[in-house]
């Protein structure tokens, strides 16, 4: 394992073992507890300070997997004066001190070329539902409800030869649909989002992103090579309809349906200015009554729906499409409504 931890930058340890789930967190956790000690990131030299620093070691996890956990260490940029070579025997003090005696170590498999792949598709229909923005006993987390809308429309897009994967920041951990629920809760527990993507990995992708909203919502998307507009289009339309039947879902703050120039974040959040005055520019979005309050109303042009909610479209999805003569008009006319203008 030693030699695995000579590259630089962000290290993933997979620890797996037949003991007891809990009894193994715990052993890791302490172990992370002994890594972040040994202060051994390097913050190299600059014109005001010439002679760098060394600083904790940045340690994320454990984060749960099936049969195991999973460290992420943020090394730095590996000068011969790291003392990398401490993580086995840290690792293996805990391990021991726990009675575990079975356990076996190694890299995690993380991201790799394939997904190079995958940022030539687009542009992506990209789809959110999120709960409220508001901490719930110092956590913000996402509804379960929300989760299992999107574990379902996942399935439904998966087609015959496609990989399923989840992302835990670069670590890939392959799942089934029995297994990602637990996979997507356990990495939960130390990340404020996962990911999971099904990929043929060369011309069509859909992912979700667990923890969207700032941790308290979900993401759709999916992207194609060579997609039309029609297609394009017609999908928008898709997501819209089935977004209706999620209007009266007490955990819903908002929900919305909108194209990505490109697949680059395709598996990434991508509303991190989360809050209770955060507006979202999109093509189509469902609004809660607490929402309509923040911006005075309902804005011009929306249309009731159940659950004292409301729905506004701005434009045609065609519009939304990077390129389009009236993409900006209508970026612009979503905003002024979304900001409580008439």
């Amino acid at each position: 394992m030693v030699r695995a931890l000579t590259a630089q930058g962000t290290i993933y340890i997979l620890v797996r073992s037949p003991a007891d789930p809990d009894r193994l967190y715990a052993a890791l956790s302490a172990a992370a507890a002994d890594i972040g000690d040994i202060g051994f990131y390097w913050d190299e030299p600059s014109p005001d300070n010439p002679y760098g620093d060394w600083e904790a070691a940045e340690v994320t996890g454990p984060i749960p997997v099936p049969g195991g956990g999973i460290l992420q260490i943020h090394a730095g940029n590996t000068p011969p004066e790291m003392r990398i070579g401490e993580i086995p025997r840290l690792l293996a003090q805990s391990l021991e001190l726990a009675g575990i005696t079975d356990a076996t170590v190694g890299p995690a498999p993380v991201v790799d070329t394939r997904y190079e792949a995958l940022t030539s598709l687009g542009p992506a229909v990209r789809t959110v539902l999120c709960g409220s923005p508001v901490l719930t006993r110092g956590k913000r987390r996402v509804p379960p409800a929300l989760t299992d809308a999107a574990a379902e429309w996942l399935r439904g897009e998966f087609r015959p030869g496609w990989e399923l994967q989840a992302l835990l920041i670069s670590a890939e951990v392959p799942v089934t649909w029995q297994t990602l629920r637990p996979v997507v809760d356990g990495g939960l527990r130390a990340l404020l989002s996962v990911s999971v993507i099904a990929s043929d990995f060369t011309a069509n992708a859909a992912a979700i992103v667990i923890g969207e909203c700032l941790g308290c919502g979900v993401a759709m998307s999916a992207a194609g090579a060579g997609w039309t507009t029609a297609e394009i289009t017609s999908r928008m339309r898709q997501m819209r309809e089935e977004l209706r039947g999620h209007a009266q879902r007490p955990e819903l703050w908002l929900a919305s349906v909108t194209v990505a120039p490109d697949s680059r974040s395709l598996h990434y959040a991508e509303l991190t200015d989360w809050d209770e005055d955060f507006y979202h520019l999109a093509w189509y979005q469902i609004l809660s009554p607490e929402r309509l309050r923040r911006i005075g109303g309902p804005p011009a042009g929306a249309a009731e729906l159940p659950g004292g909610r409301v729905e506004l479209t701005v434009g045609e999805p065609g519009q939304w499409l990077p390129g389009n003569p009236d993409y900006e008009a209508v970026r612009n006319r979503a905003a002024h409504l979304l900001a409580g203008g008439g």
